[in-house]
């Protein structure tokens, strides 16, 4: 029940294309070790989201942190 709140109407567009829900694709990614998810802390404290809102697997950070991790990769991507 977690991913229903997040996904909104992203989550119904991507339903009707038949592409999986972003928790699926969240947690194979970090299953398969290919990427590290971060979660906004400003963004969380705003929405009211707590840690155990979240799927196993994500960190959170500010804007600082994933500015200095993100620096030194070679493929980023946030929305």
């Amino acid at each position: 029940g977690k991913e229903a709140p997040a996904e909104g109407e992203m989550g119904h567009w991507m339903a009707e294309r038949k592409v999986p829900p972003f928790y699926q694709i969240f947690e194979q990614a970090v299953e398969l070790g290919d990427a590290k998810i971060w979660a906004c802390s400003m963004a969380m404290d705003v929405m009211g989201i707590k840690r155990e809102d979240l799927i196993d697997g994500i960190e959170i950070g500010g804007a600082g942190t994933y500015l200095d991790y993100s620096a030194d990769a070679d493929i980023t991507l946030s929305f």
